[in-house]
C-alpha cells in the first residue's frame, strides 16, 4: 500500500493527465436523422414534381449512410449512385457537378481519385455544411443532371422539426421556461433551414 504522500502525488499526476486529455478532445456538430430525412424527402418530392423518379441518400461526416430513400418507380441503380454522389461531395467538399467537370478536363488527380471505392464523377451530389464545418453529403440519382432536385437547404422551413421540438409543442404547460423552449424550437428550425449552405 502506498504512503499518503506518494498517493497524493500520483493522484495529482493522474488529474493533470486527465485535464490535458480533456483539452485535446474535439467537439463538432453532427447531422441528425431528422435533418437528413428532411433533405432526402425534399429532394425526392422536388424531383417527383418535375416528373423524375429518383433515390436520395444523405451521409454523415464519416461518409456513413444516415438516410437512403428510394422514390416510387426509381431504377435499381439509383440507390447506389446516390450514395456514391453523397460520399464524393462530402469527401472532396464540392458538388459532384464541379467534380465531374474536373474529371472531364482530364485532371490527373481526379482521374486517380475516381478509382477509390465509393467515389463517382457524376453530377447530383452536394456537401452539407454547418458554418465552415462539413457535416455530411447528399446525393440524388435518377434525374437529368443529377442535382436538379437538391436545393440549398430544405425547401420548407417548417419541415425541419426535431422530435424534441414536436414533443415540446404538444405540452400544454404555460410556464415561461416552456414558452421559451417552444420559441427556441421554432427559431432553431429556421436556423437549420438556412444552415445548409452547400
Amino acid at each position: 500500500m502506498l504512503a499518503p504522500l506518494p498517493r497524493l502525488a500520483l493522484a495529482g499526476f493522474i488529474s493533470a493527465l486527465a485535464t490535458t486529455a480533456e483539452a485535446q478532445l474535439l467537439t463538432h456538430r453532427d447531422l441528425s436523422y431528422a435533418i437528413a430525412k428532411t433533405i432526402a424527402e425534399s429532394a425526392i418530392e422536388s424531383c417527383a414534381a418535375k416528373g423524375y423518379r429518383v433515390s436520395a441518400v444523405v451521409v454523415d461526416r464519416d461518409g456513413e449512410t444516415i438516410v437512403a430513400l428510394r422514390g416510387d418507380n426509381a431504377g435499381p441503380h439509383t440507390m447506389e449512385n446516390a450514395r456514391r454522389k453523397a460520399y464524393t461531395a462530402l469527401a472532396f467538399r464540392t458538388s459532384t457537378a464541379e467534380y465531374s467537370k474536373r474529371f472531364a478536363s482530364d485532371d490527373p488527380v481526379v482521374r486517380q481519385q475516381v478509382t477509390l471505392p465509393n467515389v463517382i464523377a457524376i453530377p447530383g451530389g452536394l456537401p452539407v455544411k454547418a458554418g465552415d464545418d462539413f457535416i455530411g453529403g447528399a446525393g440524388v440519382s435518377g434525374s437529368p443532371g443529377g442535382g436538379a432536385c437538391l436545393t440549398r437547404g430544405p425547401r420548407r422551413r417548417d419541415a425541419v422539426k426535431s422530435g424534441e421540438c414536436k414533443s415540446i409543442r404538444r405540452l400544454r404547460d404555460s410556464s415561461a421556461s416552456l414558452r421559451r423552449l417552444r420559441r427556441d424550437c421554432v427559431s432553431s428550425a429556421r436556423q437549420i433551414a438556412s444552415m445548409f449552405l452547400w
